[in-house]
């Protein structure tokens, strides 16, 4: 008796996830942080090489908003929340790897 394939056709449904950090961040002052509070999500994009670390976008998230928030003073208050959530506000791919941060 012969078996019956299944046919897969396409890409497989892309996994998704969601971020939700709170950590210390550096300021331009020494011995003076800042509290960062990332909420998002990131999803998969269809690729020949599968994404293996979900943990890429929050590295990624992470490592550009405390880029930004170390060229700040701890009393930017207004200007250093603002430009982390500029750029981290709005869809991009992750260089490197088949990943999109919402």
């Amino acid at each position: 008796m012969r078996r019956t394939r299944r046919r897969r056709v396409g890409w497989p449904t892309p996994r998704t996830g969601t971020l939700d950090l709170i950590c210390p961040a550096p300021t331009a002052m020494p011995g003076y942080s800042f509290t960062l509070t990332l909420t998002g999500a990131w999803e998969e994009l269809p690729s020949p090489r599968p994404h293996h670390s979900p943990h890429a976008a929050a590295d990624h998230a992470l490592t550009t908003a405390r880029a930004i928030t170390a060229d700040y003073y701890a009393t930017d208050v207004v200007p250093a929340p603002t430009r982390p959530n500029t750029i981290l506000g709005r869809p991009a791919d992750l260089p490197n790897a088949p990943v999109r941060l919402l």
